[in-house]
């Protein structure tokens, strides 16, 4: 019995059947790659993991990224008082003299405010960014020297800060009647008089 019919009839099968299972492993090895984000999350790519800043896909700089190439030094900035724009607290009386007195007696009184804040502009890389007062700066020292005045004559010279409580010891050969006592500042505008009936005999 030929059977040469049916081997030739089965060749073309085979040959069809090689054809389709070599393009099944050429389009497996071809689409692989595409086919992983499908199947599970990719591997981390070398060098550790990379945040993304909220809201846009550039990665976030950590807190260990070296300085960037070419971006300058923050800029040295100064301050520097300006002619205008300053501030003045006003003079607030707290403790009054006695207005009775003895000549060689010891008086006391105090009072607040009488303050010239300077207007200080902040220069950085020679251009004015912003402006500022001394009283807000952490060095701010609020010492003033006061003058202290009886009938026209300086009798002492003080310093004391924002609160100025001041002791004032009157001169023994002070004459009685009325005299006057004046407080004045540094700037001139934080000035305060006060009445004064000294009384009794002046001391030897």
């Amino acid at each position: 019995m030929d059977d040469s019919g049916g081997n030739g009839a089965g060749a073309p099968f085979l040959r069809r059947r090689f054809w389709f299972l070599l393009l099944l492993v050429a389009g497996t090895v071809l689409f692989l790659p595409a086919l992983l984000p499908l199947l599970g999350e990719q591997p981390a790519p070398p060098g550790g993991s990379e945040t993304t800043a909220p809201g846009s896909g550039t990665p976030a700089l950590g807190s260990g990224t070296p300085a960037l190439e070419g971006v300058p030094p923050a800029l040295e900035c100064t301050l520097l008082p300006q002619p205008t724009g300053e501030q003045f607290t006003p003079v607030a009386r707290g403790t009054l003299p006695p207005r009775v007195v003895t000549a060689g007696s010891s008086i006391t009184f105090s009072f607040s405010g009488g303050h010239l804040i300077s207007n200080m502009a902040r220069i950085c890389g020679g251009e004015i960014v912003g402006y500022v007062y001394a009283d807000q700066l952490p060095n701010y020292s609020d010492l003033r020297q006061v003058t202290i005045l009886l009938d026209n004559t300086v009798i002492d010279r003080l310093t004391c800060g924002y609160d100025c409580q001041l002791a004032v010891t009157l001169p023994a050969d002070l004459s009685p009647g009325t005299h006057l006592l004046e407080i004045r500042g540094p700037i001139g505008r934080e000035e305060l008089r006060f009445q004064l009936q000294v009384v009794g005999t002046p001391m030897p």
